[in-house]
């Protein structure tokens, strides 16, 4: 059979953003391609309607939309040379389903960030706003041209008052803030709803009903470990007169003395649920509960450990789907769960249901017809469109059909621990695997720590198979999907997570003898790259090191990171305002044990990682060949934290070019 190739990934098909209009006649879907020649990835919309799906954008332009009606979208985009020259602006076209071409909608003056529909041609707005420049929308056309000529001429540096002051995918906030604002599409008018002194993080619209919430941050000069609800009446918002007076009465501040972080917010046939967590026994990790909300109180309704998102890991993947959802009045999630996706639905009347557990990854779904359909990506199989029936999954689309046609994708094995952690984990072989022949392996680490790695398609390990390498890989400890208690390792980094990996590591050994103990491999991204530098410091049973996107030093990571200021004493169990903070800081960083260290290491960075920021990378580099350790360094100019799985193509191809030439240096060399 055909190998799977190194730029493989350029061929597939990515479908993200299912969502089925509300009378659940049809969905709308994004797919986006991969263009290697302009180094970009490309997408459109299509609709599937009775099992067909048929496109309905065709410019490469279009991601993500918005449903107005059974029948039309909304979508941004910018299709003139106009729009395109355009600043501080955001362009949207209205597309009949019916058919025809997208006519232009509206414009807006304000960097909108996500839109909802409301009655009389209104819309409410989240849109990000410079606090430098709050009444930008107020501008006319050349004092807007005055303030982006000013922003250009300044941009050799970048002024920061606040904490977090950058963010990885967005780059340096610059006093940049949410808000939310109303807007008229018959006459163009914008008016502010929220005031300046507030960072609007999430906002909770659900049809039907007369109030809305949102929950926000005080901006200030550092952002709080708790965020407040807020609420509205959503139906004013359709009649209100537009004077900044009478806006100002419609957002009540009414749960401000909460000390909880709000997940999600859903107002069921007679209560409103919360799903928050107080973060007082596991930290910043930590699940949500389900709350009500009376009396301006969250009074517990459920204790389970809810989480609202799926952890499950893969490349194969680009963009997301809506996985938080309202249908029919009912709040539909995902989530991992063990090695598994699952949907729940949490019904209205505040009781849970379990729709679905299946060992594919589930990226989105959609009822049409009253029938379940998922986005799934598989085992040996490219993400599709499934519909389910009879309880079994039954394929719909076949954008991917012909991809992997012919090439051998093995088939993951798994295995589980017999120790009281019951790690589980997984081991791909080689085409035609002979049981008397000596190989080379890769272990490969999960980022996190709080995901999941499944039996799933993941293009990085498939291709090192078809390199003729065993992979293995392993959930543990820290991981996600079996709760909080598993999850939680604060204060525990490089201890029991790394005796779970080695318990793996031997267990796979001892499984399959074909692999050569002296010729191991080891890599990671994010906590994997955290652990392979653990690793290398700890064991010198791993011949090949590629370390990604990495932490090296808690002391020098607390403060640079955008994931929060106090994730590095969160996760260490410690504080920095002491001496003994600082030392438990340093405990649990790799670098203190670099004189340990005699594998050759690969470091692959990126200069626009503002996770994991690349002094991190720097240090392990410099503390490698000071002590003589074989090492490179890579650092991808204009990428982030996410350059292996959404990376431009031609960075994420020379990513995988590199490790495998790394690993195949010091693992098949004779």
């Amino acid at each position: 059979m055909k190998k799977i190739r190194l730029d493989h990934f350029t061929d597939f098909n990515f479908l993200s953003a299912l969502e089925a209009a509300e009378d659940q006649s049809k969905a709308v879907f994004a797919l986006s391609k991969a263009n290697k020649e302009e180094n970009k990835y490309e997408s459109d919309l299509w609709q599937l309607v009775d099992g067909k799906a048929t496109r309905l954008t065709a410019d490469g332009k279009v991601s993500g939309f918005t449903w107005l009606d059974d029948e039309s979208i909304l979508f941004p985009a910018k299709r003139t040379k106009k729009e395109e020259e355009s600043q501080g602006e955001t362009h949207y076209y209205r597309l009949s389903l019916k058919g025809g071409e997208a006519q232009k909608a509206f414009t807006v003056p304000l960097a909108v960030q996500a839109i909802w529909p409301l009655e009389n041609e209104r819309y409410l707005l989240s849109v990000a706003v410079d606090q430098n420049c709050p009444d930008f929308y107020k501008l006319k056309a050349k004092d807007r041209e005055a303030y982006f000529k000013e922003q250009k001429d300044f941009a050799f540096r970048h002024k920061m008052t606040r904490i977090p002051f950058y963010f990885n995918g967005r780059g340096f906030l610059d006093q940049e803030s949410s808000a939310l604002f109303l807007f008229s599409a018959k006459n163009s008018k914008v008016l502010p709803l929220t005031p300046l002194d507030l960072d609007v993080e999430a906002v909770y619209v659900q049809k039907g009903k007369d109030k809305a919430y949102f929950t926000a941050n005080d901006y200030s000069n550092k952002s709080l470990r708790y965020n407040r609800i807020y609420s509205f009446d959503l139906a004013a918002l359709s009649t209100v007169k537009f004077s900044e007076k009478e806006l100002a009465k419609l957002i009540k501040n009414e749960y401000e003395e909460l000390d909880y972080s709000v997940s999600y917010i859903f107002q069921g046939a007679d209560k409103t649920f919360v799903y928050a967590s107080d973060m007082q026994q596991y930290g910043l990790n930590e699940s949500a509960k389900i709350y009500t909300l009376e009396a301006k109180k969250l009074e517990l309704h459920c204790d389970d450990e809810e989480v609202l998102w799926n952890s499950m890991g893969s490349d194969a993947v680009l963009y997301g789907s809506p996985t938080l959802q309202i249908i029919d009045g009912d709040f539909y999630h995902l989530y991992a769960s063990d090695t598994e996706s699952v949907l729940e639905c949490f019904d209205k009347h505040g009781e849970k249901v379990e729709i679905l557990r299946h060992p594919a990854r589930l990226d989105g779904y959609a009822f049409i017809d009253g029938e379940l359909h998922l986005l799934a990506l598989s085992e040996t199989k490219l993400q599709e469109i499934y519909k389910l029936k009879d309880g079994e999954l039954k394929q719909v689309t076949k954008f991917n059909e012909k991809v992997l046609k012919g090439h051998y994708v093995a088939e993951p094995q798994e295995l589980r621990l017999e120790t009281e952690a019951k790690i589980a984990g997984w081991v791909l072989l080689p085409e035609n695997f002979d049981p008397k022949k000596k190989y080379p392996a890769i272990l490969d680490i999960h980022g996190g720590p709080r995901t999941i790695y499944g039996s799933c398609f993941f293009h990085e390990m498939q291709y090192w198979v078809a390199e003729g390498y065993i992979v293995f890989f392993c959930n543990p400890r820290g991981s996600d999907g079996r709760g909080d208690e598993f999850a939680d390792i604060r204060g525990q980094y490089g201890g029991i997570d790394f005796e779970d990996i080695m318990d793996f590591t031997d267990a796979v050994l001892a499984k399959y003898p074909q692999i050569d103990s002296e010729r191991l491999g080891v890599t990671g991204g994010s906590y994997g790259g955290f652990m392979t530098n653990w690793i290398i410091g700890h064991t010198d049973r791993f011949k090949a090191a590629a370390t990604q996107r990495s932490i090296t030093n808690w002391i020098s990571f607390y403060g640079t990171s955008d994931i929060s200021y106090t994730f590095a004493c969160d996760q260490n169990a410690c504080d920095t305002l002491s001496e003994e903070g600082f030392m438990k800081l340093w405990e649990h960083s790799p670098i203190r044990y670099v004189n340990n260290v005699k594998t050759p290491t690969l470091i692959i960075h990126s200069d626009a990682d503002y996770r994991c920021p690349e002094e991190q990378a720097f240090q392990l580099f410099t503390a490698l060949l000071d002590r003589g350790v074989p090492s490179e360094m890579y650092l991808f100019k204009d990428e982030t934290h996410e350059l292996s799985r959404s990376g431009k193509p031609e960075g994420r191809i020379e990513r995988l070019r590199q490790i495998t030439r790394w690993m195949d240096k010091y693992l098949k060399a004779e």
